[in-house]
């Protein structure tokens, strides 16, 4: 039986498994603090944006209200791999 599980894939599965169910335990349970780990993941590496959307906060119309005041940038590679290398092995989708 051990033979059958040698794969790496079975231990990485077994915890985004796991943490899928504890996520959906402390859901159901309305719990204000959790242990689980986000189980999926969605990266925007930019904050910059062309379109102006009307209630977009990186829209000029909010610049102009100074609403939201953060520099325009970009997520840097060391910071995208320290974030996945830190919530990746529980993620189911990134």
């Amino acid at each position: 039986m051990r033979a059958r599980f040698a794969s790496p894939v079975a231990p990485a599965l077994t915890l985004k498994i796991l943490n899928l169910f504890l996520a959906r335990y402390h859901f159901q349970a309305r719990s204000a603090s959790v242990l689980s780990r986000p189980y999926g993941l969605v990266i925007d590496p930019s904050n910059m944006c062309q379109l102006a959307c009307p209630g977009c906060v990186h829209s000029t119309h909010n610049e102009a209200l100074k609403v939201f005041d953060w520099p325009n940038g970009r997520l840097s590679e060391d910071r995208l791999f320290a974030l996945l290398r830190r919530y990746g092995p529980h993620a189911i989708g990134t």
